[in-house]
């Protein structure tokens, strides 16, 4: 009997050291709006390397695709093109075990205006953040037209560093679950004339945005302010 506990705990023992750590989410989901109405690129960073699965449709029974997603870069991070998509229409996303969220896809080349969302100086505060991220988002569950980008015009971390990116951007949602949500369901892009403090205004292999022009044509911007962030 006794010879039999002994194998059983060293047969437990070897499985419990040789089962693989399960992974975390680092950043992300997150959205990149590449230029194209009919694409969204979903992005996200994990600490292990390992494939994901994506799925989207225009509901949560993400009826319209899947894909599996492989690492890109050295660093554990996702980028995935969800594709063939339809102007002006609302998606929904999931990566498996990661998180979900949504998106509108922009407006048809014919139209002559868009609705988009601008705010700034996301470093140091994420507390306050949180209220400006909740505001955007129920800006856009009231017109689901502002859902389709928002503009970034500066000041978005203290400094390059891993820790200024988790610690005061790319927030754990436990904490700060109005932030997470609205990185899962905009693309943020910056404004190509904003104006940085600190030393790198982006990291491209943090967060590979793309920038804009502040005026690029008729748009329709809501005010969504707080004691340290503006939208204008």
């Amino acid at each position: 009997m006794k010879t039999l506990r002994r194998s059983v705990g060293a047969l437990l023992l070897f499985f419990i050291c040789s089962t693989p750590a399960l992974a975390a989410i680092k950043k992300g989901p997150y959205l990149v709006y590449e230029g194209q109405n009919t694409s969204m690129d979903v992005l996200w960073q994990t600490d292990v390397t390992e494939s994901n699965v994506i799925r989207w449709g225009t509901d949560t029974s993400y009826g319209l695709g899947q894909a599996t997603s492989a690492e890109y870069g050295t660093d554990h991070q996702h980028k995935f093109a969800v594709a063939g998509l339809q102007p002006g229409t609302k998606y929904y996303y999931q990566v498996d075990g990661y998180g979900s969220g949504s998106f509108r896809t922009a407006p048809a080349s014919s139209a002559t205006s868009v609705k988009i969302l601008a705010f700034g100086d996301t470093r140091t505060y994420p507390a306050n953040q949180e209220s400006v991220a909740s505001r955007m988002r129920s800006a856009y569950a009231a017109d689901p037209a502002f859902q389709t980008l928002v503009l970034h015009d500066g000041d978005w971390v203290a400094g390059d560093t891993e820790t200024d990116w988790t610690g005061q951007f790319f927030v754990p949602g436990s904490s700060y679950p109005q932030i997470h949500a609205l990185q899962a369901e905009v693309p943020i892009e910056a404004a190509r004339a904003a104006i940085t403090r600190g030393p790198a205004p982006i990291s491209r292999s943090t967060i590979p945005i793309r920038t804009r022009a502040a005026s690029t044509g008729p748009m329709t911007t809501a005010p969504c302010t707080s004691r340290s962030s503006t939208s204008t």
